[in-house]
């Protein structure tokens, strides 16, 4: 979809996870909510991809049970925004991304769930990482606490998250744009529902924001990045991925004034350790295809 931004693909993933770094810190900065943010960042990805396929038949060779497939994907993609939005708005952006992080421990329990792959002993001691983290990381064990809450907002978006690429790797046949454009499209018809609840922005920097989010977080970032995942190992990807962590918590430091503990870096460490193991030993049992985008 992009020309070559640069001859490096780690130099192209690393500005990639730049600005996977910078979503969440925009999305806590305007003032439009999580329903408006929604709805501009599909409708600018829906229409980049509609000027895309155009004059492409790949919709009329769909059966009924690809569209059930692609709704259920769009569904689930939407409710992952909604909560990851939500998640941010809520509390912080680094309670929102650590719990976020948490995708790769989800894969370890949705595989062994679904029998994808059989549960090894990496897979418990990464389970309990992750737990242990979750538990330092919390400031306040009260969904009354707004951190507590958007933490817990952000783990069920990484699970939801990770629920993602399981179906997309089942339903491969289905050409990957068809697939990315009907989950926007189906994630756009959740959104919708919630219209009366969105806002108009308030501010010329507010809509600059929002562009940044459609165009650069969307439409650029999800592009760039198929490119790397087509380029680079799926093993390096997979660790490079986890980058976007470390760049939102340090914005969030520096730019919004998020508080940042020790105890809260010890357990974010334990929870993205955990679930770059989870991730790694997935793809090793070729499970995991190449992940969508936030």
């Amino acid at each position: 979809m992009l020309r070559r931004v640069v001859d490096n693909p780690l130099l192209e993933a690393a500005i990639a996870v730049l600005l996977l770094g910078c979503i969440p810190i925009i999305i806590k900065s305007i003032s439009a909510n999580a329903i408006t943010i929604g709805l501009f960042r599909l409708t600018t990805g829906i229409l980049f991809l509609a000027i895309w396929l155009k004059g492409k038949k790949y919709f009329l060779d769909l059966k009924r049970k690809d569209w059930a497939v692609l709704m259920l994907i769009g569904i689930i993609f939407g409710i992952h925004w909604l909560t990851y939005f939500f998640s941010i708005k809520i509390s912080s952006v680094s309670m929102a991304v650590i719990g976020l992080s948490s995708y790769g421990v989800h894969l370890i329990l949705l595989s062994s769930m679904f029998r994808v792959t059989k549960v090894q002993p990496s897979d418990i001691l990464a389970v309990i990482l992750a737990i242990i983290g979750n538990l330092l990381v919390v400031p306040d064990y009260s969904l009354k606490n707004d951190a507590t809450l958007g933490l817990v907002l952000g783990i069920v978006s990484g699970f939801l998250y990770a629920c993602l690429p399981l179906i997309h790797q089942r339903h491969s046949h289905i050409p990957s744009t068809i697939r990315t454009f009907g989950q926007f499209l189906f994630a756009f018809a959740l959104f919708i529902i919630f219209l009366p609840n969105a806002n108009i922005p308030s501010t010329g920097l507010d809509w600059i924001g929002l562009l940044f989010l459609g165009i650069f977080g969307t439409v650029f970032t999800h592009t760039l990045w198929v490119r790397v995942t087509t380029v680079l190992s799926t093993n390096t990807t997979s660790v490079v991925y986890y980058g976007y962590l470390p760049v939102a918590i340090k914005l969030d430091y520096f730019v919004l004034g998020g508080e940042i503990t020790l105890r809260m870096l010890c357990g974010a460490i334990l929870i993205v350790v955990a679930s770059i193991c989870g991730v790694l030993h997935q793809l090793k049992n070729n499970t995991v295809m190449a992940q969508n985008l936030r």
